[in-house]
């Protein structure tokens, strides 16, 4: 949720779909449960999260990220409306 609903941040947390460390699954494990931006304000759920839950946690952001950006492809390639016939 902190990183906003559906993984699309609203601008003042980072947005993890387009973060460097969700491209990697050391580098996400870093983050959320090693506590390595703990001083950015980063808590880690280590304790709370097991391994495979935060790969599936990774998994959820790639997803959207993929599915973001194939939208916003789709959209960018489609014709633009026309006014409408009387």
């Amino acid at each position: 949720v902190c990183h906003g609903s559906n993984a699309v941040s609203g601008g003042i947390i980072p947005d993890l779909r387009w973060s460097a460390a969700s491209a990697s699954e050391d580098a996400f494990a870093e983050v959320t449960l090693a506590g390595s931006r703990a001083s950015r304000g980063m808590a880690s759920f280590a304790g709370r999260l097991e391994p495979g839950e935060v790969e599936a946690v990774r998994a959820y952001v790639l997803m959207r990220a993929h599915d973001d950006a194939t939208y916003a492809a789709s959209a960018a390639q489609a014709p633009a409306a026309g006014p409408a016939s009387p």
